[in-house]
């Protein structure tokens, strides 16, 4: 593992860390890592698939930091796949831990490829949640004060879905977005963690502070619903 960390930083170190969004994505990366290696110890894997899951983790995101030098944008829709440009840049360099390969390529699509095996499907899901969960867990300062939420939205809450990338077209939207990724959490054990911390419940909070608008509860109602169901725990939270 000490050469993937050596690669990890050599290849960040090549870029401006002077650049907050270039730092910003260091430091996720870092705490992905971290995420996902603690959730493998939660499913009780052994040592050398915690290490796996961790430099999925570490090398996840290697893709962004081409992404911004490039095309100065996180917008996969405006610039290129993170996910299949990190995965690229592993390929480039010889790397072949095809469990690593596939989690990073798969970590930012819409769904998991049906056509892997349960292994690779088993390290695709870690870092997923990982990921997710440190999104979840993070302030992106979003500015929506005078922002309504888009009603065609809350169907998704509904439905148990993550809202498309294409509806996504405000800060609000981002915000909304960011918690439909409760429904495309893997293991229960990400749930208590994202329970635990009541981050739900200040990104609920927050939105109707700045926006006043009602459907917010709409929405706390379907995801309190979904993670009751998940996890067995009768109440999860009041926002009000």
């Amino acid at each position: 593992m000490n050469n993937e960390l050596d690669f990890f930083n050599e290849f960040v170190n090549k870029f401006d860390l002077m650049i907050p969004q270039i730092m910003m994505k260091k430091e996720h990366s870092c705490r992905v890592a971290l995420n996902a290696r603690l959730l493998a110890n939660f499913l009780n894997l052994s040592e050398e698939d915690s290490n796996i899951a961790y430099i999925s983790g570490l090398f996840h995101d290697l893709g962004r930091f081409v992404q911004y030098s490039t095309y100065k944008t996180f917008d996969d829709n405006k610039s290129i796949d993170h996910g299949d440009l990190s995965y690229e840049i592993l390929k480039s360099i010889g790397y072949n831990k095809k469990e690593v390969l596939n989690a990073v390529k798969y970590h930012n699509k819409y769904e998991i490829p049906n056509n892997l095996d349960n292994r690779n499907k088993l390290f695709c899901k870690i870092l997923r949640d990982a990921d997710k969960f440190d999104i979840l867990n993070d302030d992106f300062n979003l500015k929506y004060k005078n922002q309504k939420i888009d009603t065609k939205l809350i169907k998704y809450f509904k439905e148990k879905k993550l809202i498309p990338n294409g509806l996504i077209d405000n800060d609000l939207s981002i915000e909304l977005g960011i918690l439909s990724y409760i429904f495309d959490i893997n293991f229960v054990e990400t749930l208590n963690l994202i329970r635990n911390k009541k981050i739900i419940n200040d990104k609920i909070s927050k939105i109707y502070e700045e926006t006043k608008d009602e459907n917010i509860f709409i929405i706390e109602y379907f995801i309190n619903k979904y993670i009751e169901e998940r996890t067995g725990v009768k109440k999860y939270g009041r926002v009000r």
